[in-house]
């Protein structure tokens, strides 16, 4: 699963599921995912990392 869409849910709930996903987190029990990081002038290897489906979150600076 890559995302959920929580429009729907009650916001009580969703407090409630952020606050297991931190105490998870805190607990060394979940990690995070892993940034990595292109310049700008790289954009065309970050596009390629996506596409290969990189694990973590691609993030292009942008100075």
């Amino acid at each position: 699963m890559r995302f959920v869409l929580l429009y729907g849910v009650a916001r009580p709930v969703l407090e409630e599921a952020a606050a297991v996903v931190c105490r998870a987190l805190a607990d060394s029990a979940l990690t995070e995912l892993p940034i990595v990081r292109f310049p700008l002038d790289r954009c065309a290897e970050a596009q390629e990392a996506v596409r290969s489906g990189a694990t973590g979150k691609v993030v292009l600076e942008i100075p």
